[in-house]
């Protein structure tokens, strides 16, 4: 005896992948598209190096999967956080721009040490 209910249509196997494919199809789209706000920038990079900035707020593409998307802030800071009280001259003392690097200390240690060949 055979039981014909274990067979199932063709359609259905057809509409099984139908239904995989769209949702391929849907979290390929989803990956693949990024917003960057009004108050920040968009940093897409690809196997770890930069390759694009955008400044603009708007929808952008990214290839799924190679390529990585991350925010900055692009506002810069007026106030203190609350609780803090330096003057302007401290914060410039302690400001990465007031340290040289060692590109500029080498230059500024090399022009300090020789004497001009003007002078006798």
């Amino acid at each position: 005896m055979e039981n014909n209910n274990t067979r199932r249509p063709a359609h259905v196997g057809r509409t099984i992948l139908i239904a995989v494919l769209a949702v391929v199809i849907l979290v390929l789209l989803f990956s693949s598209l990024y917003v960057v706000r009004p108050n920040e920038y968009g940093v897409v990079r690809q196997f770890g190096a930069v390759v694009d900035v955008k400044s603009e707020p708007g929808l952008y593409f990214k290839i799924p999967f190679v390529q990585e998307m991350s925010t900055l802030p692009n506002m810069v800071p007026t106030a203190l956080p609350s609780g803090a009280s330096r003057t302007r001259a401290s914060l410039l003392k302690r400001s990465p721009a007031a340290y040289p690097t060692p590109r500029d200390a080498s230059t500024r240690t090399s022009t300090t040490r020789s004497k001009p060949s003007s002078l006798p």
